[in-house]
């Protein structure tokens, strides 16, 4: 029997800017999914944020899709949102799981599940422990045995089962599920970057982790710069710039500057290409990077 799981980007009530791009968190978790699930989760992602969705679209999809599973993934800042959309579903789908992660839950991963009311919490890095939680819960396994998320204890009160791990070979994970969603959707609103060389865009990530500590920052990554391999990125970008007629890429590393012979590599496999693309960078560049590096190795 096929499990279907829904993936679902939260939106912020009000926002002014309106400033979205891709929803790079659940693309990734869908696409390790389908890897690792095949014919038995079938999913489907969705945003909340794109102009088209509102509580007459979410709930046409609940009834009419009727999904096993809803997870919503979501920042700090959209915690109240994410509460009010996890009892959104339980009213119209009370039979539904609804499980939630981003960087919401790994600031706050016992006072989220506290606040929403949802089933279960994901720390950090999803792609491991949701495929992990998905099979106990496909196996019906005890979902304790899944590290990484939280969970309600006989007392009604959240609890960590295991601290979560960071992936360290990010290359092994599959790129983003591109194809599940319409670039269309996102052309008229403000990207991260609010600029666009292009009104064909979409952000990647190259890296994960940075090691500096700026006090603003909320290091959801950890301090440690874990690399995808180039040519790999390289790889994505060809993909979506032909199969989806991307030419702009915003990249959204924490720090993609802080290796400049990389930085030179990128730069030639893209010429060697003949992959004609704007770079932008709205997130994760430093003037010191290189000086810095040194100091910190």
């Amino acid at each position: 029997m096929t499990t279907k799981l829904m993936l679902v980007r939260t939106d912020l009530e009000n926002y002014v800017l309106n400033a979205i791009d891709p929803p790079l968190g659940i693309l990734s978790l869908s696409s390790m999914v389908k890897q690792e699930f095949g014919d038995k989760v079938e999913v489907r992602v969705k945003d909340l944020r794109i102009k088209k969705e509102n509580e007459t679209t979410f709930k046409r999809d609940l009834l009419e899709w009727q999904p096993d599973i809803v997870g919503f993934s979501s920042l700090s800042a959209e915690g109240e949102r994410t509460a009010y959309w996890t009892e959104f579903v339980k009213q119209i789908a009370p039979e539904t799981t609804v499980i939630i992660g981003g960087p919401y839950v790994s600031m706050f991963p016992e006072e989220s599940l506290q606040d929403t009311k949802a089933d279960v919490a994901f720390m950090w890095e999803a792609e491991l422990s949701l495929c992990e939680w998905l099979n106990c819960y496909i196996e019906k396994n005890p979902q304790k045995e899944a590290g990484g998320i939280v969970l309600w204890d006989e007392n009604n009160s959240p609890y960590i089962t295991a601290q979560p791990e960071i992936i360290n070979d990010i290359t092994g994970l599959p790129i983003p599920d591109w194809d599940a969603i319409c670039f269309d959707d996102y052309y008229s609103s403000f990207s991260m970057n609010f600029i666009n060389a292009h009104r064909r865009y979409t952000s990647i990530y190259t890296s994960r982790g940075c090691p500096f500590h700026c006090a603003y920052c909320h290091h959801t990554q950890g301090k440690k710069v874990r690399y995808r391999d180039i040519n790999q990125v390289v790889d994505e970008i060809e993909y979506v710039y032909n199969k989806h007629g991307i030419r702009e890429i915003q990249i959204v590393d924490d720090i993609f500057n802080i290796n400049k012979e990389r930085v030179f590599e990128f730069c030639r496999l893209l010429k060697e290409r003949n992959i004609k693309i704007y770079l932008s960078f709205p997130n994760g560049l430093r003037g010191d990077a290189d000086s810095m590096a040194k100091v910190i190795a």
